[in-house]
């Protein structure tokens, strides 16, 4: 059977870095390792970064969602995936859906044939920025709870950015949110390490982690018509400084409602930079190639 692991997390909450960590240790302890991302729109900023991970042990999908697809055609272009990987010899499969993702669209399509004899579900590993803002909405408690109550484990993100009280602030509000929701508290460990402090062992108790089969949460039926996604292409900016001052301006001011993430790739005089901007912050770094220009700004009305 193949493992599949499923690692979850609220928007701009670190999976991707750390899938990069994960993927090459499993890499390392000689899986032949499908990575399949999820995002919404045409342009997946995810599956662009872990591209450098691609190579005879580690292959890279996308699951292309329209904004206006619902979840039975997502999960048909998912499953389609699965086959595939299984086809070709890959023997761990770690998916990344976006994040606002129905968990139980994961465990369904496991369940349907011929997924159901190829494929067990391995860990679901949930990664909540050490600095969780305290003024989540309804809807994203919602997701966050449904990710929570099924992790077998709970990795902090950022946490060479925050102090000590603040990592047990943000222990303290993942609990009030899930009693909150669902009534539980969380039952499983935290991992809560720089991700430059993972070693093998920490590697390793995270898949074989596994995950909590009762009791999920599922999310609002209409949390995610409180979303919204837009591409934006036809932008210039002349300077780092002026990226940063724009960016700022949209955090505070955009009209589609409150910013909860802003991501992707800017051109200033031949060279790409990536951004990631969220509550904590702007991070925006040097790419090692020019990219495709685009900015996609993720929104709560």
């Amino acid at each position: 059977m193949i493992k599949i692991d499923l690692v979850t997390g609220f928007l701009g909450s670190g999976k991707t870095t750390f899938i990069k960590i994960y993927a090459e240790y499993l890499i390392r302890s000689g899986h032949r390792v499908g990575i399949v991302v999820n995002d919404f729109g045409p342009v997946n900023i995810d599956r662009i970064l872990l591209g450098e991970l691609e190579g005879e042990n580690c292959t890279v999908e996308m699951v292309t969602t329209g904004l206006n697809d619902d979840s039975e055609a997502h999960s048909r272009r998912f499953k389609t995936k699965l086959i595939s990987l299984k086809m070709q010899g890959f023997d761990r499969v770690i998916v990344e859906p976006s994040g606002i993702y129905d968990i139980h669209e994961f465990f369904d399509c496991l369940n349907d044939d011929p997924l159901y004899d190829w494929y067990e579900p391995g860990s679901v590993i949930t990664l909540v920025d050490a600095d969780l803002e305290d003024d989540l909405a309804f809807e994203s408690e919602h997701y966050l709870a449904s990710q929570l109550s099924s992790a077998g484990i709970v990795l902090f993100s950022r946490c060479d950015m925050v102090s000590a009280d603040m990592i047990d602030k943000t222990k303290g509000r993942i609990n009030e949110i899930l009693e909150k929701i669902g009534g539980v508290k969380l039952s499983r460990d935290i991992i809560a390490k720089d991700f430059s402090e993972y070693d093998n062992e920490i590697l390793k108790k995270i898949s074989d982690s596994g995950y909590v089969g009762e009791g999920r949460i599922k999310p609002l039926d209409d949390a995610k018509e409180h979303f919204h996604t837009a591409f934006y292409t036809d932008f210039q900016y002349s300077s780092i400084e002026e990226l940063k001052s724009g960016i700022s301006e949209l955090m505070t001011e955009y009209k589609e409602g409150k910013v909860l993430r802003i991501k992707g790739f800017v051109n200033i005089e031949g060279i790409s930079y990536e951004i990631n901007a969220s509550h904590n912050g702007i991070r925006i770094i040097r790419c090692s190639m020019l990219l495709q220009q685009i900015i996609i700004i993720i929104s709560i009305k």
